[in-house]
């Protein structure tokens, strides 16, 4: 026999939420805030960064999709690489594993004693050594198995 959800007043009701993403200007900000749920349906507010109504309306959509994990990671991807193309006009900066860690270590040779840098310089070689292949990958694209 099933019981009674009414009769027991510990369940908590189901809420189902449409999609809502709304903007907000605060008083003494030029720029629009995004309003939306997550998956739980818990509200949250982040700046979009963006004085354009229209644009400011489309991220707030897309944080929404995100939060409710209506996106593939690779589509995701895909929808911030093409915001960012329509609101900067270029496109979003990327490097492979291998780069990255090559020019993070050029940084690190004029902040560092040579030993430390030395160091680094050792740890990075085999940490490339290691991913193989995957170092040549798009940093936002290698695999999340090889960072064991």
């Amino acid at each position: 026999m099933l019981a009674d959800a009414s009769r027991h007043k510990w369940m908590l009701p189901v809420c189902y939420h449409k999609s809502m993403a709304s903007i907000i200007k605060k008083p003494n900000s030029k720029y629009w805030f995004a309003c939306f749920r997550d998956i739980i349906g818990r509200q949250h507010r982040r700046s979009t960064k963006e004085t354009n109504r229209k644009k400011a309306l489309e991220i707030a959509r897309h944080y929404e999709m995100v939060a409710q994990r209506k996106l593939k990671p690779q589509k995701v991807r895909e929808t911030l690489s093409e915001l960012y193309r329509e609101i900067y006009g270029g496109t979003v900066p990327d490097a492979s594993v291998n780069e990255y860690a090559k020019s993070w270590l050029d940084i690190k040779e004029a902040e560092r004693k040579p030993r430390t840098f030395e160091s680094y310089g050792k740890s990075i070689e085999k940490f490339l050594e290691f991913l193989g292949h995957d170092a040549e990958l798009d940093i936002s694209r290698a695999p999340a198995a090889s960072h064991k």
